[in-house]
């Protein structure tokens, strides 16, 4: 559980005409992690596969395949429709003209009908939303009810505009243009503005309309082809909205028509031209050599005879596969930090697994440390949200959660285990939604976390004293799975480190409970690996220049090299005494759930002598309580992970690993 699943890295030596077949066989499969051949191979002597000119092709006729999914109204598919399910030919097959050509038949027999059926209907939309404006244009000045438009619009001698001014506005308009103009106001519906007519001398329009731009007046004009009067025009203008909306659906028939017949077809090119480009790009990271492409990729050890199948089948068997394991270093690449990573199958740690990968992927060759976080970060959530009754709500809601659906599955894993976590401490702490008064509920511990928050305090600090010690224990196996020995020893995180905060914790216990401590016991415990982790620098130094040959160590900067060992001892003594002491946290958090469950109930006792005071302390209990659980218990569970994220994965965790993430055609 504390190690990835093991790895294989797969190398096939395939002819030409076979890559097209191997590479829908190993997107079908759904289980081969590929990497870039030429980028791995000795002094670069593959070259990369290009597909760049089929993918532009291809991508262009995709883009005109979406844009009649968008014309016809139809969804573009997010699976493979039956005619090119798992099994079927979902790439070009052999004879690749002829399915293109089929395509490109069927592409131009749609395009031209779903034009022209959306221009017409583009057109109808657009001669609609111009009636529908003067419409309302009437109908929001009834005053032209019973004027005759044509006339109105043919004065000799009067200048007539509409529009809406500003209501604030209004009285300065009519203060200036009083004389000039005959002005008619009526307020709109929203009481932000007026609908404005204007008349004026024909030889006062510059003036009048001058005069109103400034007052941020908006005109309206009426559509010049409205006969009749205002009331006429407005019964027209109606009578050719209802024949442009049967002429509108008439066309929404047709495009319906259209995307009935064509789905099928379209739905099955649109998924092809998705798999072939897919498989294309899967392409662009084989290498070239002479008359053979080579394929590179990694798979779980496990899935080795099915890999030799696979190519065998799609290959005719005239295919070269080869197998080898992580620690083959020339095949390996770039490292351990490339072997892709793929977690253990755990229905109960993948919530966990999914918090580690969010921090980073661990390196192959690490400790895969979801286990370990799983414990410590629920028994951090239990002892800052301790109570028996939060507890039962979110193990309640986890287990609701975890029926409901797939999608929140995860997040019930959380609830639950969370609830259950809370439930225990809210026994240790005999604490009922907040409430300790309960007789049959003794407190197991002496006191509650109110009366007692030192022993709090001093839990947050032993299960800080834990993770830790964990965190440099992690570092120290994962330095010795690699064989990286001396790091494993003088690292701070390292058996040095470890022993000096092992030995000043134990130094502090003898202190507080002797009251001193022996000369010796601090030079043991202190001195003696604080003093080997300082030499690491100057003796490595030492070392590699007696290796390299060169001058004596005095001419190398030996003050830097001192400063860098000063500088290494001093930040392992204050990275262990401030990642230990951060963890009182976990006591300060414990210490105000049970205060704000205290004042949740001092607020319900003031309450109770008014009237109907039981009513209002039941309501203040409930909603209190549910505030807690909600807002609190999402606080908890956000410093937990913190001190999992930044206490405890920055002892041994590098989180630059790569995530397995195998080729897929569907």
């Amino acid at each position: 559980m504390f190690k990835p699943v093991p790895m294989l890295k797969l190398t096939v030596l395939v002819l030409p005409r076979h890559v097209d077949a191997l590479t829908r066989s190993l997107g079908r499969s759904g289980f081969v992690h590929l990497v870039s051949a030429p980028a791995q191979s000795p002094e670069h002597l593959l070259q990369q596969v290009s597909r760049g000119d089929d993918r532009k092709r291809l991508e262009a006729r995709l883009q005109r395949c979406r844009d009649l999914f968008g014309r016809l109204e139809l969804r573009e598919p997010d699976a493979p429709p039956p005619a090119a399910a798992p099994g079927a030919e979902t790439g070009l097959a052999p004879a690749a003209a002829a399915v293109e050509a089929a395509d490109e038949a069927l592409l131009a027999r749609l395009e031209p009908a779903c034009h022209a059926e959306a221009a017409a209907a583009g057109a109808l939309l657009q001669e609609s939303g111009l009636l529908v404006k003067s419409v309302e244009l009437l109908n929001a000045n009834p005053f032209l009810r019973d004027v005759p438009l044509p006339e109105l619009r043919q004065l000799a001698h009067l200048h007539v505009v509409f529009g809406q001014l500003p209501l604030q506005a209004a009285v300065p308009v009519a203060a200036r243009l009083a004389g000039r103009a005959l002005l008619l106001q009526e307020e709109t519906p929203d009481g932000t503005a007026l609908r404005l007519l204007a008349v004026a001398p024909r030889a006062q329009r510059f003036a009048v309309d001058a005069e109103l731009a400034k007052a941020g007046f908006r005109p309206e004009p009426l559509p010049p082809d409205l006969a009749g009067t205002g009331a006429e025009a407005q019964a027209q203008l109606r009578g050719r909205l209802g024949e442009l909306l049967l002429e509108l659906e008439h066309h929404r028939e047709r495009i319906r028509e259209l995307a009935a017949a064509s789905r099928p077809s379209l739905e099955s090119l649109c998924w092809r031209l998705k798999s072939r480009l897919a498989e294309l790009h899967a392409q662009e990271q084989f290498g070239a050599l002479s008359e053979l492409v080579c394929v590179a990729g990694w798979i779980p050890a496990a899935r080795r005879a099915d890999a030799e199948r696979l190519v065998r089948e799609a290959t005719d068997g005239l295919a070269l596969a080869e197998f080898a394991p992580p620690t083959a270093a020339e095949l390996v690449g770039d490292g351990d930090a490339k072997v892709p990573v793929e977690f253990q199958r755990s229905a109960w740690l993948e919530p966990f697994q999914e918090l580690v990968a969010l921090y980073g992927v661990p390196r192959y060759s690490e400790i895969e440390p979801s286990p370990v976080l799983a414990v410590g970060f629920v028994l951090m959530f239990g002892v800052m949200f301790g109570d028996l009754g939060h507890g039962l709500v979110l193990a309640l809601a986890g287990l609701a959660t975890r029926r409901s659906r797939p999608a929140t599955r995860k997040a019930g894993t959380f609830l639950l285990f969370g609830g259950l976590a809370s439930m225990l401490f809210g026994l240790l702490y005999g604490s009922l939604f907040g409430y300790e008064q309960f007789r049959w509920l003794h407190h197991t511990w002496t006191v509650s976390p109110l009366h007692s928050p030192g022993r709090l305090f001093l839990a947050g600090i032993g299960i800080g004293v834990l993770t830790l010690s964990a965190g440099v224990i992690l570092n120290i196996l994962n330095h010795f799975r690699r064989r990286q020995f001396a790091a494993g020893i003088f690292d701070k995180a390292g058996v040095l480190g470890l022993l000096f905060y092992w030995g000043a914790l134990t130094l502090g216990v003898l202190a507080w409970r002797r009251g001193d401590v022996p000369a010796w016991a601090a030079a043991l415990a202190l001195a003696l690996p604080l003093g080997l982790i300082f030499l690491r620098e100057p003796v490595g130094l030492f070392l590699h220049r007696r290796r390299a040959g060169g001058a004596p160590p005095a001419e190398e900067g030996w003050g830097a090299v001192l400063f860098i060992a000063f500088m290494e001892v001093f930040e392992t003594v204050t990275t262990f005494l401030g990642n230990t002491v951060s963890f009182i946290r976990v006591g300060a958090f414990a210490l105000s759930h049970a205060a704000l469950c205290l004042v949740i109930y001092t607020v319900g006792d003031m309450l109770h002598a008014l009237p109907g005071g039981s009513l209002w302390v039941a309501l203040t209990a409930i909603a209190g309580n549910a505030i807690v659980i909600l807002l609190e218990g999402l606080i908890v569970a956000i410093q937990g992970l913190r001190l999992q994220y930044y206490e405890f994965f920055s002892k041994f965790f590098s989180g630059d690993g790569t995530r397995y993430a195998p080729f897929r055609l569907t």
